[in-house]
Formats: structure tokens, sequence, C-alpha cells
């Protein structure tokens, strides 16, 4: 934002997918509008096309022009970004330009360009102006003792003799000139830069000593340990000399020049399905005693658990299958305390690839139960539903106890979850809770869980917050499994059965108080607050800011999003300016994300989508919920999140013209008749229904407005628990109501609306800041409605305004300018007055 950013990646057609994503979302970047990104690929190259299809940016689509890039349906990026593309053909250097060249790399200054004509000529005509051919053909000149250093000069000089110059010959082909170059060096420097190669392009040189033993050895059989590390030594300089190797900023690190030439040295080894995979066994066991003694370098561990998984197919003794299956599983860890759910379940897969399915259970119960608990986990966050749901039922075949099928329970809840059954969701953990010996009914009574509510809520009002902070951590295995699937049931009970969410609240906070905190606690704690305000409209955040220090005192950190979630989403709206929100629901996103709770970090994304659309200018917002849809499908392809946002996107493009209809949801964000057919809940459709709702409100198309309305009314959903939602659902069903008042069946409209009005008041009263413009606005329609002077009516639309503009919501500010001409109007204002409450409107 301060100032532009020029970004160059060099290669991009060696990027594996985790880097092609991280591309895509900073492309896909909203607030990236001052980045230029050059992308440097090979012309030709297969995996060339194949990342420039992954992004969107296909080579024969790539012109100077300002185009929609659409990203390939298989990319977890499915959002449509307007990017000004130019694709700039590399061609050769000028006899001038490798002049230039040569003066730099040879310590000449522009005075000395004279000298340079000669040698010039020459090096052009042998290079033809490839610049990777100069450096190589500079580099023979200097083996071949024609390019000298004068120390006395401070730069290098060639032999005067045209002939000798001439002689040597680098090829048209940069491969076949490094080739040629390689092949120059002694066999037993080729044989150790092969395996070099085989490392990686940068590559630890402790690591190339180990590697380099057995071929050393095999060499100069009898050679002492020093006599090795002096060949190690010597074969680096050597490389480096020939520039074929370069050292690094980090200490003992090494890189070839040039990718070009790793894959020189990499195919020297043939890969005919075995040679190269038992290289990388052999270079695999070598290393392996690093893997201990470099435990907190992470990047070693996963290069050392790649080389073992590209030559496993050859590893035939147990105990190297089982050190392989562990080192899988350890790096597995590692990859989900990065949040690459992807990487992790790779590893995992390979791990449980390497097991013997008939025995594995009967002869390592434990890792086996770890291994798979851990990748249905990891499958369910990454939408992979067929592999989370066969290693559910592998667990669930062969655990003997219900405590070791718990992990694959909450697996298969969070998918469930994902794909939007809540039902299932809520069968699943009933099920779990009678399997604990705890049993629950499916249909709570509301009335016993209102005075279990009131109960918990007595005894915690007699205890102080230390009191509350000082409770012990729980011990009781049972109880703390039955916390937490009930945990995971907050959800799914909050859309399909608010009375389960009670009551499972409640007994947490229960078992709480009686055995301890368990991770479920502070959630369950926090809800509380939301509990008050539903039950008995009353809510003070106390109980959500005691979670709050309830987790940093315990540690319990993968309960912060999940509080945030509950408390900045359904309480703090009702007492707090709804802008306030959106910072720290995106905060605990992050925090989701880096614990692994993928669908509650999904859903605070979703949740700050009306506040943005309600408290940011509509540029700005459209941005911001088109890089959410976004995240949501790169991190959980099969998810239901991008359900809940892509409606308030498309109605950002809708008000701002840029759909395909005027009240249809259909352009870049959604198409509505494909949306309809697969919403997949109660929350979303009466969500989607307010957006349509509210488009006809704003277009003044009240036939349809109508039918909206009634379903909304007639149809129970969570969405009464959702500030920002309830609050403008009163108000557009209200003027729908007045506006149909004024054609026919006037009583009962006018008192379906009045019924509106008085929720939007109690709203206010309690403290709702921003309810009070949609109740202004709705007020003022109402003295329209009754035919008042147009002095009150006026007086009514002004306090509104003033209301939205100081709550900081301009498009309502705009909507109330536009409500009030249109009143005026009708009730014969001033037309000169009436046209300013317009043409500020319009502005």
């Amino acid at each position: 934002k301060e100032h532009p950013l020029f970004l160059v990646l060099e290669d991009v057609q060696w990027a594996d997918s985790d880097s092609i994503y991280l591309l895509q979302s900073l492309i896909d970047d909203i607030e990236s509008t001052r980045v230029c990104f050059v992308l440097t690929a090979r012309k030709g190259d297969p995996a060339t096309e194949a990342v420039a299809q992954s992004l969107g940016l296909s080579s024969h689509d790539i012109s100077s022009n300002t185009v929609e890039c659409t990203p390939n349906p298989n990319s977890r990026c499915t959002a449509s970004v307007d990017l000004t593309r130019t694709e700039i053909k590399l061609s050769n250097l000028r006899e001038k330009e490798v002049g230039q060249m040569l003066c730099s790399y040879l310590g000449y200054g522009d005075d000395d360009s004279g000298l340079m004509v000669f040698f010039t000529k020459v090096v052009y005509a042998k290079t033809n102006g490839n610049p990777l051919s100069v450096i190589q053909y500079l580099e023979m000149l200097r083996t071949q003792n024609f390019l000298v250093f004068s120390a006395e000069k401070h730069r290098w000089e060639w032999d005067d003799d045209l002939e000798k110059l001439t002689r040597v010959n680098v090829s048209d082909d940069v491969l076949k000139s490094i080739d040629a170059q390689v092949h120059s060096l002694d066999q037993l420097t080729r044989s150790g830069l092969m395996i070099a190669a085989h490392l990686g392009f940068r590559f630890r040189s402790d690591m190339l000593e180990i590697a380099l033993r057995p071929t050393y050895l095999r060499m100069k059989p009898g050679a002492a340990e020093q006599a090795l590390r002096q060949y190690c030594d010597r074969l680096i300089g050597t490389a480096q000399k020939a520039s074929l190797l370069l050292r690094t900023n980090h200490q003992h690190e090494l890189c070839f020049m040039h990718d070009r030439v790793q894959q020189c040295f990499y195919e020297m080894c043939p890969d005919d399905g075995e040679t190269k995979e038992r290289m990388y066994l052999s270079i695999a066991r070598l290393v392996r005693p690093m893997v201990m003694e470099h435990k907190d370098d992470d990047s070693l561990q996963f290069l050392i658990a790649d080389m073992w998984n590209r030559g496993n197919a050859f590893v035939t003794e147990d105990e190297e299958r089982m050190f392989l299956v562990k080192l899988n599983q350890d790096v597995s860890g590692r990859a989900r305390r990065k949040s690459s759910f992807s990487s992790a379940s790779h590893y995992l897969r390979m791990a449980i690839g390497l097991l013997d399915r008939d025995t594995t259970w009967r002869q390592n119960y434990e890792l086996s139960l770890s291994l798979y608990s851990s990748f249905a986990k990891c499958a369910a966050n990454t939408g992979e539903v067929g592999e989370c749901h066969d290693a559910v039922e592998t667990v669930l075949a062969n655990a003997t106890d219900v405590f070791d099928k718990q992990a694959a329970y909450e697996a298969r809840m969070h998918s469930l979850e994902a794909q939007g059954r809540n039902d299932e969701v809520l069968n699943v953990g009933l099920g779990v809770m009678k399997e604990l010996g705890l049993p629950l009914s499916s249909k709570p009574n509301m009335l016993w869980t209102l005075l279990q509510i009131v109960r918990r809520k007595r005894r915690l009002d007699r205890i102080t917050d230390e009191e509350v902070l000082s409770l012990p951590r729980i011990h009781d295995k049972r109880q703390e499994a039955a916390c937490n699937i009930l945990d995971l049931m907050y959800t799914s009970a909050f859309i399909a059965s608010p009375n389960t969410l009670f009551r499972n609240c409640q007994y947490i906070i229960k078992v709480g108080l009686n055995c301890g905190i368990s991770k479920a606690y502070p959630f369950a704690l926090a809800s509380l607050d939301f509990m008050e305000l539903f039950l008995f409209n009353n809510v003070d955040g106390r109980w959500g800011e005691l979670a709050q220090s309830i987790i940093q005192k315990h540690g319990l950190y993968e309960a912060e999003c999940a509080c945030a979630m509950v408390t900045h989403n359904t309480v703090f709206p009702y007492t707090r300016s709804w802008g306030d929100s959106i910072e720290p629901l995106e905060c605990a996103f992050e925090s989701g994300v880096k614990y692994g709770k993928l669908h509650f970090a999904l859903s605070c994304l979703g949740f700050t989508c009306p506040m943005l659309l309600l408290t940011k200018p509509l540029s700005q917002s459209e941005k911001r919920m088109r890089e959410i849809v976004s995240t949501q499908t790169r991190l959980l392809k099969s998810g239901v999140h991008k359900y809940w946002a892509q409606p308030f996107w498309q109605q950002a493009l809708n008000l701002m013209g840029a759909s395909d209809h005027m009240i249809e949801l259909t352009g870049v964000a959604m198409k509505e008749e494909e949306y309809t057919s697969v919403i997949p809940d109660p929350l979303l459709l009466a969500s989607y229904r307010l957006r349509k709702l509210e488009l006809m409100c704003y277009f003044r198309c009240h036939s349809q407005a109508l039918k909206y309305a009634e379903l909304l009314e007639s149809t129970a959903s969570s969405i009464e628990t959702m500030c920002p939602l309830v609050v403008t659902k009163h108000c557009w069903v209200g003027i729908t109501y007045l506006t149909e008042a004024r054609c026919g069946k006037a009583r009962y409209y006018k008192r379906k609306a009045k019924r509106a009005l008085k929720r939007l008041a109690r709203l206010v009263d309690a403290g709702c800041i921003d309810a009070k413009p949609y109740y202004l606005i709705l007020k003022a329609n109402f003295a329209a409605f009754e035919k008042e002077d147009v002095a009150p009516i006026r007086m009514e639309f002004d306090g509104a305004i003033e209301a939205a503009i100081k709550s900081g919501f301009q498009g309502i500010a705009a909507f109330a300018y536009e409500q009030a001409y249109h009143s005026l109007r009708d009730n014969h204002e001033d037309e000169r007055c009436v046209q300013m409450y317009w043409n500020t409107a319009v502005e």
C-alpha cells in the first residue's frame, strides 16, 4: 500500500503444488493492487504449460490487454481476477549487449570498450548472444588458459591469437554445452556431483560428504576419513572453479550455478524405474543418522523422508520399513503444524502403504491406530471425503474401545459438517455419547434445558472469575471424551437444533465445574453469553472474556478460534459496532488454520461477509469477499463455507451494476439456479433469501419482495441469532409489508410491519447500536404511510440518515435518502427539496 512491489519468481516450471497455491493467493490478494509479478519459465517445457494452466495463465491466452483470468476448474482458486498480463519472449543478446556483459564480467570499464571490440565479435559469433552460452564459453577459455586473470591490472585478459580462441567450440544447445563441460571433469568429480544433484538444487556440504563415502571408498579402498574430507573439499573447489557450484549465504550450504547444471548431473543416473530409486535409497540409508542429529531442521527431515519414499519399493528389511513408517509419521506431524494438510496426507498415505494390512493391527496396534486416525483427520481437512470415509471405517473395524475410536469419529463429524450434512453430524455425536455410556436425547426438552442453564448460571454467579480460572484440568477420561464430542456438534446444532446446542453447552459447563476444565470448556463458557442473549435477551460479554482468560492460562489455544466465532458473530454485534468484529474474526481465522480447526476458521472468515457488506464501501467489500471465497475454496475444496459467502459477494456485484441481472444472484460469484440446487442447510437458505429480499427492496421489485418476506417469516432458522442478519431482516420485511399495505389488505400487512418495527425497537432498547439506523428507516416509512405532515416525515428520515452515516453505513444512508425522496414526493413536498434527497442518494 505504501509503495509498489516488483516480485520476480524464476523458473516457475519447477514449482510444486504448494508453491502454485501460494502464488495463486498472492495473485488473488485484492490488496496487492500495486504488485507486478514477473514469472520466468522455460519455453517449450511441458511443466511450464502445466503451471500456466494451474494459474489460469495459459500461454496462448496471454496478451498485453486487460483480461479476465478464470483459473483452471481443477485449481483450488475459483475467483475471477482482472489482470493486465504481458508475455515477453526473451531473445538472445545483441552484439553490443554481449560487449557490455563481457566488460562487467572481465573487469573492464566503459573507457575500455575499444579493447573489447575484437573479443566481443569472437564471443558473439561463438554463442549467438545466448547469455548462458557466453558464461560457458568464458569458462572453457579459462580452463584452457586462453583467459587469464592479471593481478597487476585487476582484470581478465585473453590470448590475442584468433585461431586459438576460435578453436574452442561451444554448442548452440546450452544443455550440450554444459554437458561438454561436465564431461571434461574427471570421473571421481562427475560421480560426486551426480550424487549432489540428487540431494537437490541446494544441499548441505556435510550431507554430501556422508553420501560420497561409498563412492570414494569403492574407488579408493582403505582410504582414511581425513582423505574423504579432503576429496569432498577438492570436489567442491573444482566445481566452484568451473562455475558449477556456488556457496549460498547459509553456512555449509551449496547450490548449483543453474538448474540446467543440476539437470545434467541428475540425468547421469538412468531413470529406468529402478536405478534412480536405488540411488535415492542408497543415499537415504547413508544420511539416516542425520534424522536424529538434526531434529529441529524441518527441511532436512522432509528431504530425507522424500529420498526414502523414492526408494521404498526396495526396502525389504522389517527394521528399515518400520523406521520409514515412523519417519513419514513424524514429517506428517511437522506438515500439519505448518497447516499443510495435503502434504501431511501424502506422508501418512506413504506410511500406511508400507504396512501389511493383514497383520499390522495385530502387531502394531498403537502405530496403526495413530496413522489411520491422523490420516482421517487430514483427509477431512482437505475435503477428501472418500479417503476420510475409508480411513474411519478401518479404525472403527479394528479399534478395541470407544476411546480409540474417538479421533475417527471426530474426523467423520468434520467431514459431514463440511458437506452440510448437519443431521448426520448430530446422529454420529449422539451415537458416540451412547457408546461412552452417557446417552443423551436426540430431542432435548426445552424447558428442562432452560432449567439446567439457569442452574449452571447461578452456580457460576456465586463464584468469582479467579475461582473459575483456578479450576483444575479434567482427568476423567470418559467425561473429557464426551465434552470433545459435544463440542464438535456445535456448528451443526446451531444450524439444525438450537435446543441440542444449549443442552450440550450446559453439559460441558457442568462437567467443567464438577470434574475440571477440558479443551471444550472455554467455548461452552463463551456460548453462555449467547444463551443468555437468545433465551433472556440479556448479555454483558462477561463469559466470553472469561473464556479468553482460561485459554491463556491453560494454553488451550486451539479453542481460541471457536470462542472468537461465537463471541464476535453472535454476541458482541448486539452490544458493539458491527465493524469492530471484522478484524477479530479474521485473526480467529488465522488461529484456526494454525491449530487445525479449519471448519471454525472458515466459518469465522465467512461471518465477516455481512459485516463487510454493511460497513465498508461496495468496491472494498466486494474485493474482500472475492478473496474470502477463493480462500475457502482453496483450503477446503469440498466444503460448504463458500455457499455462505457467495450470495453476499454476488449481492455486492449486483449493487455495483456488475451482474448479469438486476435482482438475480447470477454473475461472477455464483449462478442462482446451480446454487439453489445445492444449498445444504436452512441457515444458508435463509441467508440467501435475505440477500434476494434486500436486492428487491433496493430496486423496488415489491411483488417479488413479498414472496421472500413471507418465506423468511414462515420458516424458522438460526438466522434469528445472528445480529446483522436479524436486524436487516426485520427492516426489509417491515418495508415490504408497508408497501403491500398501500396496495391492499392495509390492516393485515400494517399489523405485520408493526410487529417488525417492535422487534427492531427491542433490539435498540437492548443496546444494539447498529440496529438504530434500520429502526429509524422503518419508523420513517411508517410516518409516510400514515400520511402525516411533511415536516415530521422529513424529520424522521433525516434522523435515520444521520444514524446510518454515524454508524458508517453509507449504503443504508443512500437507501434512506432514496426512501425519503419517494415518500416526500408522494406527500407533495416542495420539488426542490425532494430533488436534493435524490441527488444525495445518487452521490
